[in-house]
């Protein structure tokens, strides 16, 4: 995954007409265009994606959760950079690479970040070497080549972590029953107890009218238990609610 982060971040920063020099203790030393400085607060940025270098070189480290990362994605996923790259030796074929992040979030939060090709379906009169790499890079490209190598890659990314979503899964639907049913518990110990009030006040008194009367009141205790066990159970429902997130916030055109 770090890979891929160290790839999206770099490529982001690429993109946006950044300088990038890499250093000898392989940390990467970044200077901020000017028009992205107040988003990112620097002019400079020192980076590390290695956790092992990050702690001597008093740089930031780029993970899953940080702050320069999350700053990447909301802008890719506000305004989607795509970016062209051409082989030497171009030919007619294509490749479509779309970079994905996952979250999945509930009562606990999994990050992962990956990416998927597809290959480009491109008709025998597709000429894919006009358009250099600027503003019409991709006129070539028929439009119904996006929805269906996006679609193909959301999918074969859903199957690929098929695993991680569903341990997750299990995983919050095993504490939501143990919360559930240490909640439940409380509630239904209270109904017994007055249940058990009402039964003992049936067999010790002898005014009738008085035991009518606590009959009802305990009635009545046990609605408004029930009434407050439903809202409960709604809150706990909204406090265990998962979401698996999968969001484009890049993709590479490759042609070979």
């Amino acid at each position: 995954m770090q890979e891929d982060i160290r790839d999206l971040v770099l490529g982001f920063f690429g993109a946006i007409g950044a300088d990038i020099a890499g250093t000898d203790d392989g940390t990467h030393i970044i200077r901020v265009p000017e028009s992205h400085r107040r988003v990112f607060g620097s002019q400079e940025l020192r980076v590390a994606f290695d956790r092992d270098i990050y702690p001597e070189h008093g740089c930031e480290l780029v993970v899953p959760g940080s702050r320069i990362l999350s700053q990447v994605i909301e802008i890719c996923t506000n305004k989607g950079p795509v970016k062209v790259k051409r082989a030497d030796d171009s030919g007619t074929n294509g490749t479509i690479r779309y970079h994905f992040f996952m979250r999945f979030s509930g009562r606990s939060d999994m990050i992962l970040m990956d990416h998927v090709d597809v290959e480009l379906t491109l008709g025998s009169d597709t000429d894919i070497s006009s358009g250099g790499d600027g503003a019409g890079a991709l006129d070539w490209m028929d439009p119904g080549e996006v929805t269906r190598t996006y679609s193909a890659a959301l999918k074969e990314l859903q199957k690929r972590h098929d695993g991680a979503s569903f341990a997750f899964l299990r995983d919050a639907n095993r504490k939501f029953g143990g919360d559930m049913k240490m909640f439940a518990g409380k509630y239904d110990l209270r109904v017994r107890e007055l249940d058990d009030s009402i039964k003992h006040k049936d067999r010790e008194a002898n005014d009738s009218d008085r035991v009518r009367e606590f009959r009802f009141q305990a009635a009545d205790k046990m609605d408004a238990l029930e009434e407050e066990k439903k809202s409960l159970m709604d809150t706990m429902q909204k406090k265990h609610r998962v979401v698996l997130s999968y969001e484009l916030v890049a993709c590479e055109v490759i042609l070979h």
